[in-house]
């Protein structure tokens, strides 16, 4: 989304190219992303679809944002997840 909103900003078509080349090397060195994140109150954070899928969504705070940016270049790819319990034993805190 971030990336799109620049493309409509006249004179912001090679910024964003430069911006995407970056983000491509920094992909080239590290194959993965490791960020921690929580699981938001809702109801709705772990949702089942009809067709059998299910859609889950993330509270990531900012300082774990460089990391999570890196999903932004792997949208239309299929990713394979691996979650686990940060084992801090802490309870849930809001990041907002």
């Amino acid at each position: 989304m971030v990336l799109a909103s620049l493309a409509q900003i006249p004179g912001r078509q090679v910024h964003l190219l430069r911006v995407r080349a970056v983000l491509r090397v920094m992909l080239m060195v590290t194959e993965s992303a490791t960020f921690v994140a929580t699981l938001p109150p809702l109801l709705s954070a772990i949702r089942i679809s009809g067709d059998g899928g299910c859609r889950i969504m993330l509270d990531i705070p900012e300082t774990e944002m460089g990391e999570a940016m890196k999903l932004l270049l792997w949208r239309e790819q299929v990713l394979r997840l691996t979650v686990e319990p940060d084992g801090d034993d802490q309870p849930y805190t809001n990041f907002d």
